[in-house]
């Protein structure tokens, strides 16, 4: 005959129940990987709904319409900022504009001439040589005499001459300008009462001076390496012409123009020079060929 079950036992037999079912329901799911347990997880929650094909193209005109009103202001402000670039910068461009628009000469040089001051050029190729001067009468009859006589007058040019100035002007100051081809010395001689503003040599060779006052200021604008004493200002590339009425010499003239600010007022040349005078009543503009005995 059976027992009769205790209180106690039936407790018992309930936690006992629970306990295995708990374990039951732990060990299926650590069998589970993550992503079962996510698609689980997913499973129990709702499911968003699906847009259709017109909320779709409502919200992509949305989104087109905010871009292009982003861009508009960006594009908005860039103009702003350049337009304000635009006026910092206004006034140094219309002063430009201006400066180009007004027609003087281009100052070269840090000198200053008065305006009643005169621009008197002397220019020549060479410096007058005694033995070269009549070199074709005098080197033979032979190709070969001639031609070593010529070379011997050519190095003869090349080592340079003296080329005399003779100033006497006292009617207005003047602007002196000394151009030659090859070497030279200029030997500048002032008479009482004449005024030079400024002295301005150039030449293809070295070019030498002397004579002048030590206050006067000189502009050397030479190929080869001249000596340039104070006050001198060594001046950019080199110029020369032998006479200003042949064709090309318009640039030298220019660029006179450009160092002065004024036209040459007298002009003499010649291809040996020896000596020049500049005198109150000289020709405005003359070229001559010096003979000298």
């Amino acid at each position: 005959m059976s027992q009769p079950i205790s209180q106690t036992q039936k407790i018992s037999a309930v936690v006992l129940s629970i306990s295995l079912c708990a374990s039951t329901v732990f060990a299926y799911q650590k069998q589970q990987t993550p992503q079962e347990q996510t698609r689980r997880v997913s499973a129990i929650k709702p499911s968003n709904p699906r847009l259709d094909a017109a909320q779709i193209a409502a919200l992509d005109a949305e989104a087109n319409k905010k871009a292009k009103a982003l861009a508009a202001a960006q594009q908005t402000a860039f103009n702003a900022e350049i337009d304000a670039i635009a006026r910092q910068y206004a006034p140094k461009t219309n002063q430009d504009e201006a400066l180009k628009n007004v027609q003087q000469p281009i100052k070269t040089i840090p000198f200053n001439l008065s305006a009643q001051s005169e621009v008197h050029v002397i220019g020549v190729h060479t410096a007058y040589v005694e033995e070269g001067e009549h070199w074709a009468a005098n080197c033979g009859h032979t190709e070969g005499e001639s031609l070593i006589c010529f070379e011997e007058m050519r190095r003869k040019e090349a080592l340079g001459g003296t080329v005399e100035v003779i100033v006497n002007y006292p009617k207005k100051p003047i602007v002196l300008v000394l151009t030659a081809l090859e070497r030279v010395h200029w030997k500048i001689k002032v008479s009482a009462g004449t005024q030079i503003e400024q002295v301005i040599i150039s030449g293809n060779r070295t070019q030498e001076y002397s004579g002048l006052p030590h206050s006067t200021p000189v502009a050397i604008y030479t190929l080869g390496s001249s000596v340039c004493s104070t006050p001198c200002w060594r001046g950019d590339g080199y110029f020369h012409t032998l006479s200003i009425s042949e064709e090309g010499s318009s640039g030298f003239q220019r660029k006179i123009q450009e160092i002065t600010g004024k036209p040459i007022y007298s002009f003499q040349g010649a291809h040996r020079g020896k000596t020049f005078n500049i005198f109150s009543g000289i020709p405005k503009i003359s070229y001559e060929t010096p003979n000298p005995s």
